[in-house]
């Protein structure tokens, strides 16, 4: 029998008002359209107020609050990105005033010439999406991103690794990154939480954030990744999650799209 393809949209959207209508928060006119100023900005008020700092948003933002858009990350990795809309999101990013704009590695050097003379920060990614890239190609990647005027690196783990448990690969993997991006950029961890189990972040985490903290203590972050659908992130999946729990006590924390667009 075919799935109900409207009884499971309606089944995600409720779940989703569920999630974000909570306590503090005042139901828009728009009712949750999740599309909105006014309810968008209710709900990255609400993931900031539990412990993230940063959040990713894609192109076409209208007006955004200033105390707001200094924690955005302007991002654009879609595969059909073109060269044109790289740089509407750095013109984007220049009248708001957002934190960073986040590339795939071949628009670093477009967004530096964009961003020149801006505090604006460029971050790509490294063994995105997948993670599954080997060692080597990370740190290449890392060095001629850095090359190319990165600021930020976000890199993901190896997932495969992590389940099977070995931590050592995992550690060494992110060690390899750190040391390509050398003090020149900030490197941040991609966790993709939607592929672990609550054992799996438990076992790993004390164990990658120390190795992170004291083998390779410079400027690192963490990523934290829940998908609820297309790459949404609630204000409930941010306070609830026992890892970030330990995150939030020992580094700053970003946190992903609230949905494809803030």
């Amino acid at each position: 029998m075919k799935p109900d393809i409207d009884a499971i949209i309606d089944e995600v959207v409720t779940e989703v008002l569920n999630r974000v209508t909570r306590q503090g928060t005042i139901c828009p006119d728009c009712d949750w359209c999740l599309s909105c100023p006014e309810c968008r900005t209710q709900i990255v008020e609400e993931i900031l107020a539990n412990g993230a700092n940063r959040i990713a948003a894609g192109c076409n933002l209208g007006p955004v609050r200033s105390d707001l858009a200094k924690t955005i990350d302007h991002t654009l990795l879609k595969p059909d990105a073109t060269g044109e809309q790289i740089i509407e999101l750095c013109r984007e990013a220049r009248e708001f005033g957002f934190a960073s704009v986040c590339v795939n590695p071949c628009w670093i050097r477009t967004c530096r010439d964009e961003l020149r003379q801006t505090q604006i920060l460029i971050c790509t990614v490294v063994g995105f999406p997948l993670g599954a890239t080997t060692t080597e190609t990370k740190a290449f990647e890392t060095g001629k991103a850095v090359e190319d005027g990165a600021d930020e690196i976000d890199m993901v783990i190896n997932i495969g690794r992590l389940k099977a448990k070995d931590h050592d690969y995992v550690k060494k993997d992110i060690q390899a990154v750190v040391e390509a991006a050398g003090r020149q950029a900030q490197v941040k961890v991609i966790l993709e939480n939607c592929y672990l189990d609550d054992e799996e972040k438990s076992e790993f985490y004390n164990e990658i954030m120390d190795c992170a903290m004291k083998c390779y203590a410079k400027r690192d972050w963490t990523d934290f990744t829940d998908l609820i659908k297309d790459w949404m992130a609630t204000a409930e999946a941010v306070q609830n999650d026992e890892m970030l729990k330990v995150i939030k006590r020992r580094t700053p924390v970003t946190c992903p799209q609230v949905g494809t667009h803030l």
